[in-house]
């Protein structure tokens, strides 16, 4: 098990699987660990294939898949997309008498998202109702990202204000980063830096993903002052150690821009010395010598510090209405 166990953390399912069939050859009992093992190794690399083919032999040799083994295929069927073989699990799982946890709901939920699926979404909440598993700030960052996707940025707040108060946890900086890099992508600039204000009183510290996520915004839409803004937020210690939230290449294209737009020695300068003083590497911009065509203020353009698979959030599906403020 502790070989199997290193291939799939290597991702190495190959060398497992041959391990495996080397078994099988000389009669060797495969017991759970090594079964659940095995099928891990393969669902991290997205065979399918031979993790079914695992759940069969698992059952042809009457060693009874658990709660591991549906968790494990099951997540492993939404990363690959394939919801409905990833339901029918679910179905089965519940069949045999296994309460799903959890970790299987988020699973399913997250594949739902993915696909842009909301109603079936939403059934899967009502299932995490009824199993008495309450979602979490895990579940509503799943839902606050499929909403951006959509462009339904109504819809992204509903579940910000609504299911921490339904379900009785506090949103942390995950799920306020989420619904900024939702803001933002949407055109909604404004509100994200809204949300950070909103997340300080609520005295929940911002991370380094939500300065880089509120910098990129703040670039893409070469807003001189949401840099300064946000920079000088970093520097005040309410957030914590500027020196850990702030990106350097990011920060350094945050002064290049204000350079750009002409207001050096109105707001640069002095932002310069303070970063300079906190211990935070940055350069003096220097006419012709910011960076061009690939640097940091142009990868701002793509998207946010929360977004998965490379693809913008939100470029599809129609929005309910106006975002709510705070």
């Amino acid at each position: 098990a502790l070989l199997f166990g290193g291939s799939a953390r290597h991702k190495e399912c190959s060398k497992a699987m041959e391990c495996y069939q080397e078994m099988v050859k000389h009669g060797a009992t495969v017991g759970m660990v090594v079964f659940n093992t095995l099928i891990d190794a393969c669902s991290r690399i997205g065979d399918m294939s031979s993790a079914a083919k695992l759940y069969r032999d698992m059952v042809e040799a009457d060693c009874t898949p658990d709660l591991i083994t549906y968790s494990t295929l099951i997540k492993g069927y939404c990363v690959r997309g394939d919801m409905s073989e990833a339901m029918r699990l679910f179905s089965v799982m519940k069949s045999k008498g296994l309460q799903p946890d959890a970790i299987v709901f988020n699973s399913l939920l997250d594949g739902c998202a993915k696909q842009g699926m909301p109603t079936l979404c939403e059934q899967v909440i009502q299932d995490m109702e009824r199993a008495n598993i309450r979602p979490s700030n895990h579940s509503a960052s799943i839902l606050i990202k499929l909403y951006g996707r959509l462009r339904d940025v109504s819809a992204a707040f509903e579940v910000f204000h609504g299911m921490p108060r339904k379900y009785g946890f506090k949103p942390n900086a995950a799920v306020y980063t989420c619904l900024m890099a939702t803001c933002i992508s949407n055109d909604k600039l404004e509100s994200a830096l809204e949300l950070l204000q909103h997340m300080l009183q609520a005295g929940e510290r911002p991370d380094d993903r939500t300065f880089s996520t509120l910098l990129r915004g703040a670039l893409r839409g070469g807003c001189v002052q949401a840099v300064v803004s946000l920079l000088d937020t970093a520097l005040s210690g309410h957030a914590g150690d500027c020196r850990k939230l702030l990106d350097i290449e990011l920060t350094q294209s945050g002064l290049n821009l204000i350079f750009r737009k002409k207001c050096w020695s109105e707001q640069g300068q002095a932002l310069f010395d303070s970063l300079s003083t906190a211990g935070v590497r940055v350069s003096m911009p220097v006419e012709g010598k910011m960076e061009r065509g690939g640097g940091p203020y142009n990868n701002a353009r793509r998207g946010s510090a929360y977004q998965t698979g490379g693809r913008n959030v939100g470029r599809t599906g129609e929005q309910r209405g106006p975002s709510k403020t705070f």
